[in-house]
């Protein structure tokens, strides 16, 4: 069975005063097998709780890269999938974890997580025994 990638899904950690909010993304080009994909071929996208798996936003129209919806009150872990036009469903995304608040004042404090390490290198040492 075939499947597609989501390609590029814009997404990152983020808490907001805001019910409305725009979702982008770039559209697949290629299927898991590195096949081309056609953009004719996106029959749509579907956003998913990434927890229990429930869709959220089920027909997203396959030409769109970019949404607006009005999620509720909510702490929301998401992922979005790209269904092509024979139903075949790709893997989920990356995770979208946010709130969605009404109240400036319940705000939670924002904790950054510390940056990646950079420049790691791994040196392999091998003892090489010599016969005279």
């Amino acid at each position: 069975m075939k499947r597609l990638w989501l390609a590029s899904l814009l997404l990152m950690t983020f808490n907001v005063y805001a019910q409305n909010f725009t979702l982008t993304w770039v559209n697949a080009t290629e299927r898991e097998d590195g096949s081309e994909l056609l953009q004719s071929d996106i029959a749509h996208h579907k956003l998913r709780d990434s927890e229990t798996g429930t869709i959220i936003i089920d027909n997203i129209e396959g030409t769109l890269t970019s949404y607006i919806y009005n999620f509720p009150t909510g702490v929301y872990i998401a992922s979005m999938t790209t269904v092509d036009s024979d139903g075949r469903e790709s893997a989920y995304s990356p995770f979208l974890n946010f709130e969605s608040v009404t109240d400036s004042e319940t705000l939670p404090v924002i904790v950054e997580p510390p940056t990646s390490p950079q420049q790691v290198i791994i040196t392999i040492t091998v003892d090489v025994e010599t016969t005279p």
